[in-house]
């Protein structure tokens, strides 16, 4: 009996981490304010859409 308990107590504690980790890592891919600055996400913008003098210089080469 004794022993089922340790056996328990690890794998779960395993088991914690790993969904702990699973979850901080989905909020990181979700969440565009927790990545820190370090992925920046380049969209299109809108076919029509009037760009303003930031938007233009920071706009990839491909749209200008």
């Amino acid at each position: 009996m004794r022993t089922y308990r340790r056996l328990h107590l690890w794998v779960g504690l395993v088991c914690c981490l790993l969904i702990l980790m699973e979850s901080l890592t989905g909020l990181l891919i979700s969440e565009s304010w927790l990545s820190l600055g370090q992925f920046t996400e380049h969209r299109l913008p809108a076919p029509g859409a009037v760009l303003t003098a930031s938007q233009e210089a920071a706009a990839p080469d491909a749209l200008a």
